[in-house]
Parts: C-alpha cells; structure tokens; sequence
C-alpha cells in the first residue's frame, strides 16, 4: 500500500477501494476476536477462552490418571506375582508316588494331579 501511495494521487479509486477492503478485514478481525476471545460468550455461555482452560485442566487430569492408572498396575502384577509365588510353596504336589518334576522346587510340579 504504501508504495501505491507513493506513486498515485490522493484522489486515486485504487486507493479508496483498499482502505475499504482493510477496513472490512479490520472489522472481520474484531468479530472473530471478539467471538473468541472474553468479550463475548458462545451459546453455552462460555467463551474459547473459558472452554480452553477448561481443557487443558481435563488434559493435566488425564495424565495424571494415566501415571496413578499404571502405578497400580504395576503393583497389581506385583501382588499377582507374589500370590502366586505364595500360593505354589504352600500347594502340596498331590501326585502318586511324587512328580519327578517336582525338584523340590515348588514352581516344578506337573499341576496334573
């Protein structure tokens, strides 16, 4: 623009005709700006600015679950693994004469008796 008011008259229609289209596109700025931003409220009556903040609270929940979520899976495989290393030394291996298998390792036992 500046240049073609450099090296046009005041009185040039290409002049006129680009301070109303950066008018328009001003105004068009302002609307979405004030769509957006806090001056006005959407349909929920919440503005982008309330509905973002909201998000990006749910968004920092939502990691947070996520770690708690697989710290107790972690001790859930935990306990698992310990029941079940409890459970095999106190299970008696039930086979007739004793399984071979059985080593008197308690995890060894055929489990088909």
């Amino acid at each position: 623009m500046r240049r073609l008011v450099e090296t046009t008259r005041e009185n040039d229609p290409r002049l006129a005709r680009l301070d109303r289209r950066i008018a328009a596109i001003a105004a068009r700025i302002a609307e979405e700006r004030a769509r957006l931003g806090s001056e006005s409220a959407g349909a929920g009556g919440r503005t982008m600015s309330q509905v973002l903040a909201d998000y990006e609270a749910l968004l920092v929940d939502i990691e947070f679950a996520q770690g708690a979520y697989l710290a107790a899976m972690g001790q859930l495989d935990a306990a698992r693994a310990e029941g079940a290393a409890a459970f095999r030394a106190i299970w008696p291996c039930m086979c007739s004469p004793p399984c071979r298998n059985r080593r008197n390792i308690p995890s060894a036992c055929c489990w088909a008796c």
